[in-house]
């Protein structure tokens, strides 16, 4: 975390029935870009297996204009995983305290 702050933001979001994720879009807020992610991790558990498998990761993403979309891929090296939870861990953002 930037300037000494430590943790994660999670965010889970669990399905009425199994997905297959292929992709995600984040979007900036129309806020300051300092609560923008700068690392992350995407994590989902395999309906079949119950295992959690991390299926995308970033780190160091640049600031981006505010209210824009950004698509993001998931490598096909990576699929198929049918899953009925995703979530998302944020270990840095663009701004100094975002984790305060």
């Amino acid at each position: 975390m930037p300037s000494g702050n430590t943790g994660t933001l999670e965010l889970t979001y669990t399905y009425e029935h199994p997905v297959l994720v292929r992709g995600y879009i984040l979007k900036t807020a129309d806020d300051d870009q300092d609560s923008d992610p700068k690392d992350w991790k995407i994590v989902c558990t395999n309906v079949e297996t119950n295992e959690e498998l991390e299926i995308h990761s970033v780190e160091g993403e640049d600031a981006r204009d505010r209210d824009t979309e950004k698509e993001y891929r998931i490598a096909d090296d990576k699929l198929p995983v049918w899953t009925d939870k995703i979530t998302i861990r944020v270990t840095a953002t663009q701004g100094e305290s975002a984790f305060c």
